[in-house]
């Protein structure tokens, strides 16, 4: 009798009972409710919502940060890194308002971004004799990308990458002998000399190559990592 009533155990404890735990489970399971995940979004809805997040938020940060550089211009109204702020994030904002199709009210802030483009360049030219102390590469960088994007005026974007090209030749003559000095000029100078027409030599080649063993001279900085600031 023990002997029959010892499989019989056996067979409740390791067969019987884990199925009828098993049958309980899928039972839960399927009547269990679940939130069923929303299908992706795709095709045109997605991308509206994509621009449409965008354009808000362009349109709230630019907005939070122009309140906080305004109270600062008036303080300081000749503040070279303040006026750059101005124009880029009233610009943004404009950027903003066009992402969202709302071009009118896109107007006002395109307007107030060229009006301190204009003080920001004319604090420049004031500032200019004292370049060296004053103006920040950034500074330049800035305002050349500016007359390209902003508000693209090709005689006032050559002039500012002459006055670029002008200032790292004076900081090289002053002993500021770098690589990222010969790297700026050498790229100003490809690009602003122009080809003889009679020759048709272009001498922007010959002083790109000239910079470019300069360069290769005084070796590459490690962390070097140059970004087109346009």
């Amino acid at each position: 009798m023990k002997k029959i009533i010892i499989p019989v155990v056996i067979l409740v404890a390791f067969v019987v009972i884990p199925m009828l735990a098993l049958n309980f489970i899928e039972k839960e399971y399927k009547n269990k409710p679940r939130n069923v995940p929303a299908k992706h979004e795709t095709g045109q809805a997605f991308a509206d919502k994509v621009r449409i997040q965008g354009g808000e938020h362009m349109v709230r940060f630019g907005s939070e940060k122009i309140a906080e550089l305004l109270p600062k211009y008036e303080r300081d109204k000749k503040n070279l890194d303040i006026l750059a702020d101005l124009v880029h994030h009233y610009n943004s904002i404009a950027k903003g308002y066009k992402q969202l199709y709302k071009n009118e009210k896109a107007k006002e802030p395109h307007a107030k971004s060229l009006k301190y483009l204009a003080e920001y360049e004319q604090a420049m030219e004031k500032d200019w004799s004292q370049r060296h102390e004053i103006i920040s590469d950034s500074n330049m960088l800035k305002i050349i990308n500016y007359y390209i994007h902003i508000n693209p005026i090709e005689e006032k974007e050559k002039y500012w990458k002459q006055k670029w090209l002008d200032l790292n030749l004076e900081k090289w003559e002053n002993g500021e002998q770098t690589y990222q000095v010969a790297y700026w000029i050498r790229g100003m100078s490809a690009h602003l000399l122009e080809r003889d027409p009679v020759t048709g030599k272009h001498p922007g080649i010959e002083e790109s190559q000239h910079w470019g063993k300069i360069m290769d001279e005084i070796g590459k900085p490690k962390d070097w990592n140059p970004s087109q600031p346009w």
